[in-house]
């Protein structure tokens, strides 16, 4: 009887046991961010490494199926695990989003070249998808959060917090690029909730009007962030205006892109009003060694407030994610404000995604160096075909970064480059007047998957040459 018992309670321990462990291993597993296509799954391996006295987050990859690309033929983008069980609701299935000029299942056609139309004008970094080992695209587990966040103010208050504090300075230590000693850490809906928030913040008198001044070329959509607040916010697109408004004593700030979207220049090769601090907005998004080609010149900042976003560094834009060193506590408190009242948090489940995208940055061998080369093969690709053509069309930014002005030199400042040139070949640009300068200017973006450059390529060599 006792040879029984002993050997019934063995067997329900045994039991226990097993059922505790694999409990703990699937608990594990639903931590781990898993990287997954059609019919297979890759895991991260959980390691650190210290190098240059970094902690380096887990990136060690196991490939077992090529990437999500493979299966739309390198030409479109197939979401498959991550939108099948949403889909499968109302009987859809995900499919292939092919680019421009593919059609067919896996985006097999290519149409004529000189029949589709091809879009140049977006700002994306897809470049990144051949650097990081994002591909198969990545997806992870992640508990419910089912209470409101305070994931606003990043700090050490917290275990995710401080995760996401850690990474983001672990980021900027790699690149050299920021002194965020005194500065407090604000995470936002990309780089454009964050400017929408200092700009709040440092016009804190809603009734008078505070003035946004940004040097020419700027981003073709800040006069609309700006003036969406008129009359309490106005956008000053020009030095002689801002001039003007200084003169007449009224509140200007100086909103600083740095290097600048799309001219590719520094702050110091820029008209700026010579604020102070106080009165300066940095907009740093483009302020790595990745996006500017002269690594020395990317040193240290120290200033005010100074906002990055995820989609620049290393593109998933969709997931915006963006962040902002800001100095002054009473500055802090009022972007606080604009981000409880505009979105209440950030989103849990994003805030873990882009913590983990900056974490693998950490782990790649040279990220940075490879995305610059990649930008700059590109651009002088561009260079070489309009300097077959006869330099009819010339790049007049520095290249490096993820834009390229481009000069048509033909044509007066009030004659349409994009209208008499792009237009006919069907390649979509964005016109030089939206970004304060000449309408004989074009800007061109070249951060795209690399079977996307291939055709703004073609179509670049359909441009007419000079007699």
């Amino acid at each position: 009887m006792k040879s029984t018992t002993l050997l019934l309670f063995t067997v329900l321990l045994f039991l226990s046991i097993e059922r505790i462990t694999s409990r703990n291993e699937e608990e594990r597993e639903g931590s781990n961010i898993r990287f997954r296509n059609d019919d297979a799954t890759t895991v991260v391996a959980s390691r650190k490494l210290g190098i240059g006295g970094i902690t380096q987050p887990p990136s060690t990859l196991v490939p077992i199926d090529p990437g999500v690309s493979a299966a739309c033929n390198g030409n479109g983008n197939k979401y498959s695990i991550s939108e099948r069980e949403v889909l499968s609701f109302y009987g859809n299935v995900p499919a292939c989003n092919c680019f421009d000029c593919y059609s067919g299942e896996n985006c097999q056609i290519k149409g004529d070249i000189n029949e589709c139309e091809v879009d140049a004008g977006n700002s994306q970094l897809d470049i990144t998808k051949s650097v990081l080992p994002f591909e198969p695209q990545m997806s992870f587990s992640n508990q419910y959060r089912m209470k409101y966040q305070s994931f606003r103010e990043m700090n050490n208050s917290t275990e995710i917090k401080d995760t996401v504090f850690r990474s983001i300075k672990d980021l900027h230590r790699a690149a050299n690029n920021v002194k965020f000693d005194d500065h407090q850490l604000l995470i936002g809906l990309g780089a454009h909730q964050l400017i929408q928030a200092a700009m709040y913040a440092l016009s804190p008198n809603r009734t008078i009007t505070t003035n946004f001044y940004c040097a020419p070329p700027y981003w073709g959509k800040f006069p609309k962030i700006v003036n969406a607040y008129d009359p309490a916010n106005v956008f000053v697109g020009d030095y002689e205006k801002a001039m003007e408004v200084m003169s007449r004593d009224e509140d200007i700030i100086d909103l600083i892109t740095s290097p600048s979207n799309p001219g590719n220049t520094l702050a110091g090769e820029q008209q700026l009003l010579g604020l102070p601090k106080e009165k300066q907005i940095w907009d740093l998004v483009y302020y790595w060694p990745s996006s500017y080609a002269n690594k020395s010149a990317i040193v240290p900042l120290d200033e005010n407030i100074m906002i990055f976003s995820l989609s620049k560094l290393a593109g998933y834009a969709g997931h915006r994610f963006g962040w902002a060193w800001v100095k002054d506590p009473n500055v802090v408190e009022r972007m606080n404000d604009y981000l409880s009242v505009s979105t209440q948090s950030y989103p849990a489940s994003e805030l873990i995604f882009g913590t983990r995208v900056i974490q693998t940055i950490l782990g790649q061998d040279d990220f940075f160096g490879k995305v610059q080369d990649g930008l700059m093969e590109r651009c002088k690709a561009i260079e070489k075909i309009f300097k077959d053509g006869g330099d009819k069309f010339q790049i007049e930014s520095p290249c490096g970064n993820m834009y390229v002005l481009v000069k048509c030199t033909e044509l007066d400042t009030n004659e349409s480059c994009q209208e008499i040139y792009f237009e006919p070949i069907k390649l979509k640009v964005t016109d030089g007047k939206s970004t304060g300068i000449g309408d004989n200017y074009v800007r061109i973006a070249i951060g795209y998957e690399q079977s996307r450059i291939n055709l703004i390529l073609e179509k670049l060599k359909l441009l007419p040459r000079s007699e």
